[in-house]
């Protein structure tokens, strides 16, 4: 048996820790030493495979991306699209409950996120004029700022990154990406 901390790595970037096969990277992993683990299987669907984890790492690059860009700010992506939704209020505000279904979260992940953007002075919570059962966010002075500050920056940042795609490109990956998520929306209301 080979000594667990002696590591070798082969032309194919896999690497050997004792008798055990790593790849080198996330990349070869879920695409190259996943499907070739799996290939006899017969419940496994490469094609199936192939969209899911391609669109799951792609989040996963854009989310890194824009957490990056917003740490500067000592904010999170979801708290920065809390603060780019109550913006685009012209300070009318939005309920929790209308925040949580935009935000795709659960009503205590946006009440954490308004908690938190509140000691922060950047929202506050107010009662709706129509309702006064309702409770609003609404962005401060000072999350107003904030957000007009970053928007102009993160939409810059974001300016070319699909220029890799042609203009067909880009609207057939709009196209599937779309119908691929009702898909998967459809089948989980379905179970």
């Amino acid at each position: 048996m080979t000594d667990q901390k002696n590591t070798t790595e082969n032309s194919d970037c896999i690497q050997q820790h004792g008798d055990l096969l790593v790849p080198c990277d996330r990349e070869d992993y879920y695409f190259r030493f996943i499907p070739d683990f799996e290939k006899n299987n017969s419940y496994f669907d490469l094609k199936t495979y192939g969209v899911l984890f391609s669109t799951i790492l792609t989040y996963s690059a854009m989310e890194t991306r824009t957490s990056q860009f917003l740490a500067r700010w000592d904010l999170f992506p979801s708290a920065f699209n809390l603060l780019a939704i109550l913006y685009r209020t012209s300070n009318c505000g939005m309920p929790l409950s209308k925040l949580s279904n935009l935000l795709a979260v659960s009503r205590a992940n946006v009440t954490g996120l308004v908690d938190c953007l509140e000691s922060r002075k950047l929202v506050e919570r107010t009662s709706d004029p129509n309702d006064r059962r309702v409770r609003l966010a609404v962005l401060t002075s000072e999350g107003s700022e904030l957000i007009q500050e970053i928007m102009p920056l993160y939409y810059a940042r974001q300016k070319g990154l699909a220029d890799c795609l042609t203009d067909q490109e880009q609207e057939c990956m709009v196209h599937a990406l779309t119908k691929f998520r009702r898909t998967l929306l459809a089948a989980e209301e379905g179970q």
